[in-house]
């Protein structure tokens, strides 16, 4: 899994905008194990989640995340593809140093 496409997007932290978003990057980082990294960048803003594949078809998968680059993570990232195998949505929540967050990224 390598996918890398522009779009917008944002983090929020206990319901407030901490970052914006320009391009996401998916990739595996462990084949057997079925763990990837998910990149949302652009600018000086950038935030990386990385976990487990735990659920997948046609329309997507999910990711059972438990690390970030950010500090303590734990939640789940849902990439809904769209036409031609690019993504169209994704989203993400959880907890990232004890405190509410979300992710929204839109083709």
């Amino acid at each position: 899994l390598n996918l890398q496409q522009d779009g917008r997007g944002q983090l929020t932290v206990m319901g407030q905008p901490v970052m914006k978003f320009r391009q996401i990057a998916i990739e595996t980082i462990d084949p057997v194990n079925r763990r990837v990294r998910t990149s949302f960048g652009g600018g000086r803003d950038n935030l990386q989640l990385s976990g487990v594949i735990t659920a997948q078809t046609l329309n997507g998968i999910t990711v059972a995340v438990d690390s970030s680059d950010k500090g303590m993570c734990n939640g789940r990232v849902n990439v809904m593809f769209g036409r031609n195998g690019e993504i169209g949505a994704v989203n993400a929540a959880g907890q990232m140093n004890g405190q509410q967050y979300a992710v929204q990224f839109n083709n």
